[in-house]
């Protein structure tokens, strides 16, 4: 745990999540977002790179990851930004990664052997289960399904050559669970000993306004834990995530870690993005990371408290009122 605080530390790493837009052709029955932001514009894309340009003889390794919105309506910028970023680490030095999150339903053959070859080589591409559970709930603004392009996507991957990583994350409800234990057979005969696939099992959170009846999520923290280690059983000659990670550190509370959003602006956490708090600082045409201290060391706090809670996920354990006048106390 000691290196992991570490790593979240270190100048020596630059952890950037970009999202390149902020618009989505999805419209998942349960999302969050509120697609107020729309493409991000050139000068902003430039100032990224200033920013990396800047910071590239001093680090040691540079993570990017793409969100949105959906990243690919914007893959202009997502190739041109990942080919500049490419071309910084053969020229100074540091390691590079990248990896996207995306719905895939762009993601063909072409353009995934494009985004291969100038470095995003991690994806993760979610699922809701077979085609009749899937395109009730992750569907297009027009309202129709979605999963016949993201499969016929994934197969493509499947059989295109290349060292690359897809996390297929598939989210479970209570009134889904079974056709979710149906659908491991039809992963395992697609994925099957193919070591560049893995199936993560995932809860449906609830980060929407929907209710959890609506919903039918699991909320029983035991009772989830189970599921998963049953559904991972089911799963032959695919790796799986297990249901929990040992010395996880949240994304957000990395001190080296920050979200450059299509606006400019800039935050810690994916999930509550319109919120006050997450919005600790804009990064300015020169480069620069103009920030907000006091707000990007709340969310970094855990890193001195050293507490689980406060590591796993600091928006629900430091950032909720309720616990904000406890941590004052501490730091």
């Amino acid at each position: 745990m000691n290196y992991t605080i570490a790593n979240s530390l270190t100048n020596d790493i630059l952890s950037l999540c970009i999202l390149p837009t902020e618009q989505c052709n999805f419209r998942c029955t349960y999302c969050y977002e509120s697609f107020k932001l729309k493409k991000m514009q050139n000068k902003t894309v430039e100032a990224i790179l200033k920013l990396v340009t800047q910071r590239s003889a001093g680090i040691k390794q540079l993570n990017v990851e793409w969100f949105g919105g959906e990243p690919l309506l914007a893959q202009d910028i997502v190739l041109y930004l990942s080919k500049k970023f490419q071309e910084l680490s053969l020229k100074y030095g540091f390691k590079y990664t990248s990896s996207m999150t995306t719905n895939a339903y762009l993601l063909n053959k072409a353009l995934f052997q494009k985004l291969l070859s100038c470095g995003v080589t991690s994806y993760q591409i979610s699922l809701d289960g077979p085609k009749e559970i899937h395109d009730k709930t992750r569907i297009l603004i027009n309202k129709k399904g979605t999963f016949e392009k993201i499969w016929t996507n994934l197969l493509a991957i499947r059989d295109a050559d290349g060292d690359f990583q897809i996390t297929i994350r598939v989210h479970y409800f209570q009134k889904t669970l079974d056709d979710i234990k149906a659908f491991t057979n039809t992963l395992n005969k697609s994925f099957q000993d193919d070591k560049r696939f893995i199936i993560f099992y995932r809860n449906i959170s609830n980060l929407s306004n929907c209710s959890s009846e609506n919903l039918s999520i699991y909320e029983n923290h035991e009772e989830i834990k189970t599921i998963q280690s049953d559904l991972n059983e089911l799963t032959d000659g695919i790796e799986t995530i297990p249901t929990e990670e040992e010395n996880y550190i949240c994304y957000a509370c990395k001190a080296n870690f920050f979200i450059i959003r299509a606006d400019a602006s800039v935050s810690k956490c994916t999930v509550c993005l319109d919120e006050d708090i997450n919005h600790i600082g804009k990064l300015n045409t020169n480069g620069e990371l103009e920030l907000n201290q006091d707000k990007a060391r709340l969310w970094s706090i855990g890193l001195q408290t050293e507490e689980p809670d406060h590591l796993i996920c600091p928006y629900y354990n430091v950032i909720k009122p309720e616990v904000v006048d406890k941590i004052n106390d501490i730091s």
